[in-house]
């Protein structure tokens, strides 16, 4: 188990994961931010807010962290799946830390924190954007276009 924290620590692939996690956390909290400051429902303000930090984290996760070549659409489904479970957690979180005692900012921050290594990083890795599988050793290589099919051999050439 220790074998493959390493490896995961030692990949470039984690610490893009985690910058566009922190891109995407300052992108929900200045869009959460701006909209309550000209008005803006507190809680209409942090679901916009977080819907805009869920686009940022998709999509440069997508195209930058994992590079992932999977559907978009099966993607975006799992994505989301993932997504609202990461805001049930990090808000019954954050509820435990500060009915435990911890001020409201040291409770998020140990949260986010319990959460993206826990939950978000797991499953966007290995849910989300899988990678892609090496075929296996069992499986046939790919007919050359030189050589003929098995119909091709059973049937006669015209001359």
């Amino acid at each position: 188990m220790f074998a493959a924290v390493r490896q995961t620590l030692r990949s470039g692939e984690f610490w893009r994961s985690s910058a566009t996690s922190a891109l995407a956390t300052a992108s929900d909290y200045v869009v959460a931010a701006l909209l309550a400051a000209s008005g803006v429902a507190a809680g209409s303000a942090t679901f916009i807010g977080c819907a805009c930090g869920g686009v940022v984290a998709f999509s440069v996760n997508r195209g930058w962290a994992f590079r992932s070549q999977g559907q978009p659409a099966r993607e975006v489904f799992k994505f989301s799946f993932v997504w609202a479970l990461n805001a049930i957690l990090n808000a019954v979180g954050v509820r435990i830390a500060t009915a435990s005692g911890l001020s409201f900012g040291q409770g998020w921050m140990l949260v986010r924190g319990a959460v993206y290594l826990g939950w978000n990083y797991p499953m966007l890795r290995f849910f989300v954007f899988p990678p892609a599988r090496a075929p296996s050793a069992d499986a046939e290589p790919p007919v050359a276009e030189t050589e003929l099919t098995t119909a091709e051999r059973r049937t006669p050439a015209r001359r």
